[in-house]
Formats: C-alpha cells, structure tokens, sequence
C-alpha cells in the first residue's frame, strides 16, 4: 500500500479493508512483529497507530488455514526475547563490532547459553575474510531459532540507530555482554546457594567447601 492509494481511501472503505486485514495482523503470535505491522499500516492510512490496535481488539479473529506441518504452525508460540537474544541480533545487524569483543567473549564464552550461535558466529568470522556480509541464513542453526532471531532483528532494524559510529555499536555490545554475566552470575549463584543448603542438609562438608570456592569463582567474574 503507497501512500496515493492511501489518499484514496474514504473513511467507509477504510473501515473495510481494515476489516479485512486486522484478522489477519492478529494471527501474528510475536508482539514485536504486529506493531511494527501495525505501526506500518498507521503511517500509509495516516492514522494513529491506538486507532488500529482499538480496532484490532474490537475484530474477533479467525482461523487462518495453513498446511499441516508448514512453517506458520512450526513457530506459532509467542518468542520470549532476553539480552542474549539482542547481543546476537545486534551482531547480525552490525557484524563489524563483533572483532572489537571477541576476545572479551572468548575470556567468558562459559556464560553464553546459545553456544551453538556462538559457534556458528565464531566459524564464520574465521572462515570468511569478508565477515561484514554474514547473514541470518549463514548460521549452522535450526530453524527455528532462525526464525526467532529474524523477528527480533526485524525490530532492531526498525528502531536502529543510523547515526551511530563504531564506538557507539562495540559500546552496546560490551553492555548486552555485561546485562548477558550479570544474569549468569544471578543464575549461577542461585544454583550453588541451592546446592549448599542441601550439602548442609546432608552434613557434606567436602561438597561445601568445593561449592564454596565456586561460589566464590562466581563473584570475581
């Protein structure tokens, strides 16, 4: 839809092609993805954005057929995004940053819990000498996870930056990275404070003094 054939539209022949498309946008599972629809749509119609989503709730919607097994019915669960999910995609989007903190991840690649991403990151940027060019569909990932990370960077996109120098993406990527320890050490903490009490439970002082030195491993990250 251009921006002519949006001037065309009458508020009566709006109400009936918005009739026709919000059952639809409200079939998109991902919040991400149907705002940025919406937020498209809002700037073509030249309303606001609350216009539409009032209307998104008033339409009940239906039941849009797809082949069993195709790829709409595969990734149909809501994506819960966290900040490794973003240091990734934003690595995507702006590969160049990631030679300025691969040696800080190499240091403390134990914390990344997408390993395979990792890897996968990390085998591209040793295989090709023009690693700027890396795409979604280069990584040795599932699917699935491809899919999710295509949302997301869809997004990031959207609400990228443009003005931004090199400084500033590396500066970004070091405070995801430091967000992505901060949770492993809440995560790991918790674990081994677990883990203590059962030991002292159980009177194991041996597993108590190794859990201990973990736990003060944990700290020092």
């Amino acid at each position: 839809l251009s921006v002519p054939d949006a001037e065309r539209f009458t508020v009566g022949s709006i109400n009936g092609f918005l009739q026709k498309v919000l059952p639809i946008v409200s079939r998109i599972h991902s919040s991400i993805s149907k705002d940025i629809v919406l937020r498209k749509l809002a700037q073509h119609l030249r309303t606001k954005v609350d216009f539409l989503y009032d209307e998104l709730r008033n339409i009940k919607s239906f039941a849009v057929k797809t082949p069993k097994g195709s790829m709409n019915n595969q990734v149909s669960q809501k994506y819960n995004f966290d900040f490794e999910d973003y240091f990734w995609c934003n690595i995507l989007i702006h590969p160049s940053a990631y030679a300025d903190i691969r040696d800080l991840l190499a240091k403390k690649s134990f914390i990344v819990r997408e390993k395979q991403v990792y890897k996968s990151v990390e085998d591209f940027y040793n295989s090709s000498s023009d690693f700027p060019d890396i795409q979604l569909n280069d990584l040795d990932v599932e699917e699935e996870l491809k899919e999710k990370y295509k949302v997301l960077s869809l997004y990031l996109e959207s609400v990228a930056n443009e003005s931004w120098e090199q400084e500033d993406l590396v500066a970004e990527q070091k405070n995801l990275f430091d967000r992505i320890l901060k949770g492993y050490k809440k995560r790991e903490g918790e674990r081994i404070q677990r883990a203590l009490s059962d030991a002292e439970t159980n009177s194991d002082k041996e597993s108590m003094v190794s859990l201990l030195e973990d736990y003060k491993k944990i700290l020092s990250l």
